[in-house]
């Protein structure tokens, strides 16, 4: 408990117990350790290892001094800030202070994060938004520890901070040596407990050798037991009922080995992370863009589409007409490919197993009516890919695009920057057509920028603002980017998601990796329909050349082959010359496509379910601490309410009578009995005895606590009685409460004491 200021004013400073702080501290490391599931390589570890630690030290240093709890608390959020400001925003503070820039940086990073964490697949690169969470988490969590441990002496609920930053890896940490993660934080968590217990029973008055031999075998008990902990977990673990199960969060949407892709994707993590990872196969005469669907939404920061999906019996629409089409027969087998999205080529006019799918005509989107797709889940589809020419598309500038698709299609947020505007015009400047107008939007792309998976994600303002400046991205940022421009110059664009081909194998069929994930820009002429541009370098759709100019292209080598290595330099093709929402009801699926890089709509249900379980489980994580920090907040303050009333009182037996008001209150709610009629004297002689019943180790107190209780109500009655207590030693008094109270409190059992420590009633 939170000691009690002397009669000159000043707080009794704290035991220093140097070996329950470094086996608290020494929990707090080993459970950042066993982040090496959430994230790639291990350059994110000394910066949590020293956040965690400095979080521990500012509550040492300002137990030393004798600062209170709010005090403490907010030395520790100084200490967050400046500590993250210069280890994640150096460049933005000031003599390394934190400023409005810091400030700014830090919400456009944690923005970013949030918009993909429900698609990120751990281990995920130790970069940005996520270490900066990480940072924040670690901090409040081991503060949190600190002071259940060193404040509130509470053993047990020490360790829960830390079982909260463990379950956080547990829930969405890779499948990486987990059983070896459990058994270590178990080690420590037990160890940490049998040292705090050992150290809150310093006090008791032991006689001789007793305390050092029972310092010794708590110890040794508490090493057998984490041993134990260790082979439970990393050898019969595995043979544990239950342990082959999926686990309770799983943001891959399936089994570890299965991967998970969906349009909101994160193709950067999946370029570089996945790529090896084989998804599908397809067994198909020429090589094609095998697509998945198309966001149409976009607010400045993401792209996304909610769309009603109907029945794939029969004939299916969309695409563009039969005259500007050959027909594609293809089947697809998938392998390891765990999404709700069924690839195929642009545009399917007929599929098997339709009665297992669902088809969007606008977006040419199939879509399996289970939640996932299954291995080996196989289905044939005949789709009509577009045959065009320069010529026809020419001829489009004369034939009016529908009012249905110019207003879905052509929409941009009010905010949208007039740079970006400006800088669409200026590129178009010499185009007279459509056509021209998006094959010089393409051109400009793939001639003044380089590839590269390694930048930042997204394409919001800051995004592009970026993106334009360097000069280098990935296909993410140069689909978005290109329909964004398109739009503001009067072009109706969307963002289409697949994969390129593949690798062709001996087996004839394409094999399909995570490597080949892609974005592209879809572009609408009249009385054609959508025609898919290609602004990346290093990427080609094969079939598409007559009309972007772009030979078949991939990884740096040609659709269809096996994979060459990833480009870094811009790829030029051979341009060819320029001539110059419906709803419908009945039996259909409403479903909200989430976007590329970032989060779905939040007014729309999501068809990810690890999308929708990702953010759920950040939200209630969030609630969770939150709530933790607020009931620790509230635990402090009320406990400081005593302090003051008992500095505030003038005299010593004043003193006296507000620490036995404070020990009836602990008792009462601890579910003790303790009437107003009763005097202190029945008080002890009814309730002593019951604590004397329980194990003397539990209890700090350095009384036996009948005696204690019998001395406190002696004082308590004297003082207000015959306004003169037996000793003017109030603060023998305030320790014989604290230990009462205690041993109170360990008769309960650990809900109870959770709930005795946390509620304020």
């Amino acid at each position: 408990m939170i000691g009690l200021r002397t009669q000159a004013g000043r707080a009794p400073r704290p035991r220093i117990r140097p070996a329950a702080e470094l086996a608290v501290a020494g929990l707090s490391v080993v459970t950042v350790l066993t982040s090496w599931r959430l994230f790639a390589g291990w350059d994110w570890a000394a910066v949590l290892v020293c956040a965690a630690l400095l979080s521990h030290l500012v509550g040492a240093l300002t137990r030393r001094v004798g600062w209170g709890a709010l005090a403490s608390l907010g030395t520790s959020l100084v200490g967050l800030v400046v500590f993250v400001g210069l280890v994640q925003f150096r460049s933005t503070t000031f003599l390394g202070l934190p400023t409005l820039a810091t400030w700014e940086a830090a919400q456009l990073q944690l923005r970013a994060a949030w918009d993909v964490f429900p698609t990120a697949i751990a281990p995920v690169e130790a970069t940005g938004g996520f270490v900066t969470a990480m940072i924040l988490l670690v901090w409040l969590l081991a503060y949190a520890a600190d002071d259940f441990a060193h404040r509130a002496e509470a053993p047990i609920e020490a360790v829960v901070p830390s079982a909260v930053l463990f379950m956080v890896g547990t829930a969405l940490g890779g499948d990486r040596h987990r059983l070896a993660a459990v058994a270590l934080w178990l080690a420590a968590a037990v160890l940490t407990v049998a040292v705090l217990r050992v150290e809150r029973s310093e006090g008791a008055g032991w006689f001789g050798g007793t305390r050092r031999r029972a310092v010794a075998t708590t110890v040794r008990v508490g090493a057998v037991v984490a041993g134990v902990a260790v082979i439970v977990g990393v050898i019969a673990g595995p043979a544990l009922p239950g342990a082959s199960s999926d686990p309770l969060l799983d943001t891959r949407q399936g089994r570890a080995s299965r991967t998970t892709l969906s349009p909101l994707v994160d193709i950067q993590a999946r370029l570089v992370n996945q790529a090896d990872d084989e998804l599908f196969t397809v067994g198909s005469p020429q090589p094609a863009y095998w697509r998945m669907t198309a966001l149409d939404e976009y607010d400045l920061r993401i792209w996304r589409s909610s769309r009603s999906y109907g029945d794939a019996d029969g004939e299916l629409g969309g695409g563009v007409p039969d005259a500007f089409a050959a027909p594609l027969d293809h089947n697809v087998i998938i392998t390891a490919f765990d999404t709700v999205w069924l690839p195929a080529a642009f545009s399917p006019r007929q599929v098997t197993n339709a009665s297992q799918m669902r088809y969007d005509e606008e977006s040419s989107s199939l879509l399996i009516r289970r939640s996932s797709l299954p291995e080996g889940f196989t289905y044939q589809v005949r789709s009509m890919v577009p045959v065009v020419t320069p010529t026809v598309l020419q001829a489009t500038a004369e034939v009016p695009v529908p009012p249905l698709i110019q207003e879905r299609y052509l929409e941009l947020p009010s905010d949208f920057p007039d740079r970006f505007r400006d800088l669409a015009e200026q590129i178009t400047a010499g185009a007279n057509t459509p056509y021209e107008q998006a094959l010089a939007l393409q051109n400009w792309f793939r001639t003044t920028f380089t590839y590269d998976v390694n930048v930042p994600s997204g394409h919001g303002a800051t995004a592009i603002d970026t993106f334009l400046s360097q000069r280098r991205g990935y296909c993410e940022q140069f689909a978005g980017t290109f329909a964004a421009f398109a739009r503001a110059i009067g072009l109706p664009a969307r963002v289409a998601v697949g994969f390129t081909p593949g690798e062709l194998g001996s087996d004839g069929r394409y094999h399909v990796r995570g490597r080949n994930a892609h974005a592209w820009p879809e572009v609408y002429f009249g009385g054609i329909g959508w025609l898919p541009f290609e602004p990346t370098p290093g990427r080609g759709e094969p079939g598409a050349e007559s009309w972007t100019g772009v030979p078949p292209d991939q990884e740096g080598g040609p659709a269809g082959t096996p994979d060459g290595t990833a480009t870094t330099t811009p790829t030029t093709g051979t341009v060819a010359p320029p001539p110059g929402q419906q709803r419908e009801t009945g039996d259909e699926e409403l479903l909200a496509v989430p976007a590329i890089g970032g989060g779905g709509s939040p007014s729309s249900t999501g068809v990810n379910g690890a999308s929708t379980v990702s953010r759920v489980a950040l939200v209630l994580l969030a609630l969770a601490v939150t709530g933790a920090i607020g009931l620790v907040v509230v635990a402090f303050i009320r406990e400081r309410r005593w302090q003051r009333r008992w500095r505030e009182a003038p005299t010593a037996p004043d003193r006296v009578l507000v620490t036995w008001q404070h020990l009836v209150d602990g008792l009462r709610r601890a579910g003790v009995a303790v009437p107003a009629s009763d005097t202190p004297q029945e008080v002890a002689e009814r309730v002593g005895p019951m604590l004397d019943g329980e194990d003397d180790a539990r209890t700090p107190a350095a009384d036996d606590s009948s005696d204690a209780l019998g001395e406190l109500a002696r004082q308590a009655t004297a003082a207000a009685y015959s306004g003169e207590p037996e000793t003017t030693d109030a603060e023998r008094c305030e320790r014989l409460r604290s230990g009462v109270q205690h041993r109170a409190v360990a008769r309960l059992p650990w809900r109870r004491r959770l709930v005795w420590r946390w509620l304020p009633a």
